[in-house]
């Protein structure tokens, strides 16, 4: 007995004792036939079948053709099977997987043990066989009830083959798998169905062609798919192994629902649904035309109707130029003020969008109104007038100050004007005051010259000096006459 076969009796002979046992298990593959390309991977599980009879450990030997196929790698996620005694293994060069394990609870439903992936190298016809096994019972003695290994057949071909068709025939629906009694021993999530095409399920789409695609759990053994306009159909095409991709194309409009369900080893989980919006029609015609009912601002005429997926916006162009972008939501009664700009005849072009994104475009030569600027933000508009206003009361104000210094600087140029007639009056006073000083000492001074003057004894010189100050008397009398002549002219002037 080999050293695997001790160790896995040594660690399972607490099973329970039966009297009596028949050989009727079996090492299976899933699937077992494919058709792949050159360079493709896929995915094989191995199964263990109890064929009824409680057992807790298997080992084997799974032989290829290394010509054919090579081995990515072997996995035990969700495995039927917690222990073991060596990890599963591969070898490209001899063609072989091993494995062993067990369970500390015995089973009799179909499990998976490991997942091989798989890669074609060339072209042909590869055969995967089980070329040594064995599937010990749960009986306290280790029982090897194991029966045979079945064969896998997997074609190769030079280039991938096409893609299955979206829409297959309708088949029946699959009979639900018998209750084994036992727990499965992972719980089967609903796929998680995403969109490249159709993000949002909420939403429409103008296109006719979806694709899908899901994420599948190690667990996952098998997928069933189906689109319908039925939001209660179940799926019913099924995949094994689980795709994780689906494409339909040519949907016709309105609302589809995605179906998709995966399968473990035991039981199918629960559906999930995705819904998928399709609306292909441009919104309905329409014509572009003035609101002639004198409104302020003037108005155009430009809404229209998408009986599917409904409006969503407008694009109104002026000689080729956007003008102004305006929600459905902002028409009142399919109007819509007419953008800003200087009147007169214009290319109008008005593109209409649906929620899918459908534009229908109507374009027109129109004689516009002239139609004045928007005031910049901020502006305040002018307010009818009640009562006083402040600014009046401001400029009464500086009405009042202004008049006020006005008459102040006016008495004070007349408070000057008549204390500098004062000054002047008292100036030419005091002038013909000195005037009347000034010949009393002219008088004197001459008597004092002529006295002088007659004298015989005088020299030149002195005679000379004489005459000087004679003259420079009647200069000085010539002067402060004129300058008193002058005051009493300015004087005069001033009254």
């Amino acid at each position: 007995m080999s050293r695997t076969r001790i160790t896995l009796l040594a660690l399972f002979f607490v099973g329970t004792l039966v009297p009596s046992l028949a050989l009727a298990a079996e090492l299976t593959f899933t699937p077992a036939t494919i058709t792949k390309g050159v360079g493709e991977e896929f995915v094989v599980r191995v199964g263990v079948n109890p064929g009824g009879t409680g057992v807790n450990a298997a080992d084997g030997t799974v032989s290829f053709d290394p010509a054919l196929l090579s081995v990515s790698k072997v996995v035990r996620d969700g495995s039927v099977f917690s222990l073991w005694t060596s990890e599963p293994s591969f070898s490209n060069a001899a063609g072989t997987v091993t494995f062993s394990g067990g369970t500390p609870t015995s089973f009799t439903a179909a499990g998976t043990v490991v997942t091989i992936t798989f890669k074609a190298k060339a072209a042909g016809t590869a055969t995967v066989s089980v070329s040594k096994g064995s599937i010990l019972a749960a009986d306290g003695k280790g029982t090897d009830v194991y029966k045979k290994g079945t064969d896998a057949t997997y074609t190769i071909t030079n280039a991938p083959p096409p893609p299955p068709k979206p829409e297959p025939e309708p088949e029946p629906e699959p009979a639900e798998e018998a209750d084994s009694g036992e727990p499965s021993q992972v719980l089967v999530p609903a796929p998680d169905v995403q969109s490249s095409t159709h993000k949002k399920p909420e939403q429409w789409y103008a296109t006719s062609t979806l694709v899908v695609s899901w994420k599948v759990p190690t667990s996952m053994t098998s997928i069933r798919t189906g689109i319908s306009q039925n939001k209660d159909d179940k799926p019913k095409k099924q995949s094994t192994p689980a795709s994780q991709t689906e494409r339909f194309e040519n949907l016709t409009e309105g609302v589809w629902y995605f179906t998709a369900q995966f399968k473990d080893d035991f039981e199918w989980g629960p559906v999930a649904v995705r819904e998928v919006r399709v609306d292909l029609t441009p919104p309905d015609e329409f014509d572009i035309a003035l609101l002639d009912t004198g409104t302020t601002p003037p108005k155009f005429v430009l809404g229209t109707n998408d009986a599917l997926s409904g409006m969503n916006r407008y694009e109104i162009y002026l000689q080729g130029a956007i003008a102004a972008t305006a929600k459905s939501t902002e028409l009142i009664e399919n109007a819509y003020p007419i953008p800003p700009q200087a009147g007169g005849m214009q290319k109008v072009t008005v593109k209409a969008y649906d929620n899918a994104g459908n534009v229908r475009e109507v374009e027109k030569q129109i004689e516009l109104p002239f139609v004045e600027p928007p005031k910049p933000k901020g502006a305040e508009e002018e307010k009818p007038e009640s009562g006083f206003r402040v600014e009046w009361i401001v400029i009464a104000v500086f009405a009042f100050m202004i008049g006020g210094l006005a008459a102040w600087q006016y008495q004070m140029r007349k408070t000057i004007a008549k204390e500098q007639m004062i000054i002047l009056e008292r100036v030419i006073a005091t002038s013909e005051r000195n005037d009347k000083v000034f010949a009393a000492m002219r008088e004197e001074f001459e008597d004092l010259i002529n006295n002088f003057d007659v004298k015989p004894q005088l020299t030149h010189e002195e005679r000379a000096l004489l005459e000087n100050l004679k003259e420079v008397l009647d200069v000085s009398e010539e002067i402060v006459d004129s300058d008193i002549e002058e005051l009493k002219k300015l004087v005069k002037n001033m009254k």
